[in-house]
């Protein structure tokens, strides 16, 4: 009985431990189709829409610091437009870049806290941008990614995830 009861509550503490927080909504779609060169084809897309921040990660073939330059598009209930990107420069380095208008006149925003981290071990890029940044973020968002070559061709991307917000 105290074993069984043991293994219970074991059991129970490593379902809480991992869990998600309660107001986390996330979304995740998969990419198969090899496209694009490997720095810029696009295997999964993965959306956290948490309490204080979103969180998007993109998962490639190969990521590769300082070639890769890769973005999220994000789309509010009200129609705002926002471009949350990490560029390759030509000296081959990263750069990043938190935009909104993304059809007319892109312009760039100020925030605080909007981190790009590219992972070469794991090939996946993540984008941690906090609300505060992106206005009103109630209901819905749609958030897709994209890759582009050099000179700003699109190379590939995902289709719209629907992520609802906690």
């Amino acid at each position: 009985m105290n074993k069984a009861l043991a293994v219970l509550l074991s059991t129970g503490a490593l379902v809480l431990a991992t869990a998600l927080p309660a107001q986390a909504a996330t979304r995740t779609l998969t990419d198969e189709d090899e496209v694009s060169p490997a720095r810029a084809d696009i295997t999964a897309l993965k959306v956290v829409n948490g309490d204080k921040r979103l969180v998007g990660v993109v998962s490639l073939r190969k990521a590769v610091r300082g070639k890769t330059t890769l973005g999220l598009v994000i789309l509010t209930r009200r129609g705002q437009r926002y471009g949350a990107w990490t560029m390759a420069t030509k000296d081959g380095k990263q750069r990043k870049r938190l935009l909104t208008e993304l059809d007319e006149k892109p312009s760039d925003l100020r925030c605080k806290g909007f981190r790009v981290r590219i992972d070469q071990r794991r090939d996946v890029v993540r984008f941690s941008i906090p609300h505060r940044c992106l206005g009103d973020l109630r209901g819905k968002l749609r958030v897709a990614a994209l890759s582009e070559g050099r000179g700003g061709a699109d190379l590939d991307g995902t289709r719209f995830l629907r992520v609802p917000r906690g």
